[in-house]
């Protein structure tokens, strides 16, 4: 059966992404148009998947228009500062489909994805599709549980120490304000 791959930049321009800097629970949500080959309805599909050492997997199954059965087999790899997504659909009547779908890290937290459903020959597509592949429960210490600040050892980015997302290390803390001097009572 054919696989489809889905490729997503992870981490802000010039970091390194780490194998568990995505872990934790994403909800990938794909809008997509409707089959230019069976004429079926546009669709929508939410995935709920957990990234554990940079690793998920999950499998929907769900009734399709002829009264049958699909199901969508997805994997999910982080490998550097990228995702590969891949799916393998198939149908109880023997019909099968891949999807591959791209997309670039909007911040630690969301990607926008593009992308489409073809064929398992991969030859034709049948669907373009658009959406968001967003962190909702992020592992501590992820990349999202920590907004993308976190420091850079050496050994993930061998650049000179710079503002993370412009290719090195570290930033400063924000300064706080100061307090305010307390107010005086007026005069009377």
């Amino acid at each position: 059966m054919a696989a489809a791959s889905l490729v997503v930049g992870l981490a802000p321009r010039g970091a390194l992404a780490g194998p568990n800097d995505y872990d934790g629970d994403w909800a990938m949500n794909l809008n997509c148009t409707a089959n230019t080959v069976s004429g079926w309805a546009p669709l929508s599909m939410n995935i709920a998947i957990t990234l554990r050492a940079g690793v998920g997997e999950a499998v929907r199954t769900g009734a399709n228009p002829l009264g049958g059965r699909d199901t969508n087999r997805w994997s999910f790899r982080v490998n550097g500062n990228t995702i590969a997504i891949r799916n393998d659909g198939s149908a109880n009547d023997g019909r099968t489909w891949v999807y591959r779908i791209s997309g670039t890290a909007a911040g630690p937290t969301r990607f926008s994805l593009t992308g489409g459903n073809y064929t398992t020959s991969g030859n034709t597509l049948m669907r373009t599709c658009e959406g968001s592949f967003v962190s909702v429960a992020p592992a501590p210490g992820s990349l999202a549980a920590t907004g993308g600040g976190r420091v850079q050892t050496a050994e993930r980015s061998p650049a000179a120490p710079t503002a993370r997302g412009t290719g090195g290390a570290a930033t400063a803390p924000a300064q706080q304000p100061a307090a305010a001097a307390p107010a005086r009572p007026a005069a009377t």
